[in-house]
């Protein structure tokens, strides 16, 4: 009798195959004592969380972006709103946004702010901010 099945050629870290609809998740530790994600097959994930100091094109990755605004303005650039229904949490670690804005815009020149506007900059010391999109051509600032 054959057996009927999904075949996969994928393996974990111990060179077992593993399901295409399924995948351990490995944590390990770098040598500077970090936690590394890595999935089934052994590649490494990436990190949710960014820390940045000059312009940034946000990916549909990221949870939280760690602003530093204690030398320079940003400009943190966010997908298309219609790529799908994201939220991002924007914190200005520098605490000098006042002086040295955050700026926000969309890859797509079509998104639309609140505001109706297709920039917003932020110029509060020290703030924390959730930005979500809403999956078709508007982004909200909670």
């Amino acid at each position: 009798m054959a057996e009927c099945g999904v075949s996969s050629s994928l393996y974990d870290l111990g060179g077992n195959k593993i399901d295409e609809t399924y995948q351990r998740v490995v944590q390990t530790v770098d040598w500077d004592g970090g936690a590394v994600l890595h999935n089934g097959t052994g590649s490494q994930l990436e990190s949710p969380i960014k820390n940045i100091s000059g312009s940034y094109a946000v990916s549909t990755f990221d949870e939280i972006i760690g602003v530093d605004t204690s030398v320079n303005p940003v400009t943190i650039t966010f997908p298309s709103a219609n790529a799908g229904k994201y939220q991002y949490v924007v914190k200005d670690e520098g605490f000098n946004s006042s002086a040295k804005p955050i700026t926000f815009v969309s890859q797509d020149s079509n998104d639309r702010w609140e505001n109706g506007e297709t920039e917003v900059k932020i110029r509060t010391n020290g703030i924390s901010l959730t930005v979500y999109s809403n999956g078709q051509n508007n982004y909200y600032i909670i």
